[in-house]
């Protein structure tokens, strides 16, 4: 597991998770590159889900996604 409180790495959808977060903060794939300090090729294997964040990156980008999801059902 990566916390306590997330589940573990492969029950994760990386792929969806990282595009929907780009999305939200309207970001370009360079630019999500650029903010985790990976390459654009790095970012969009993950974003296509043949590889997988790890680290801070993986907790940032579900923690993120969490939230974005609890603010959205605020508005329906």
């Amino acid at each position: 597991m990566l916390s306590a409180n997330l589940p573990a790495l492969e029950e994760i959808d990386f792929a969806i998770i990282c595009k929907q977060v780009r999305e939200h903060i309207r970001y370009t794939q360079q630019e999500m590159a650029k903010f985790f300090g990976v390459s654009k090729p790095t970012y969009v294997n993950w974003e296509l889900g043949k590889t997988v964040p790890s680290g801070k990156v993986a907790v940032w980008l579900y923690n993120t996604h969490k939230q974005m999801l609890l603010e959205l059902q605020q508005y329906k």
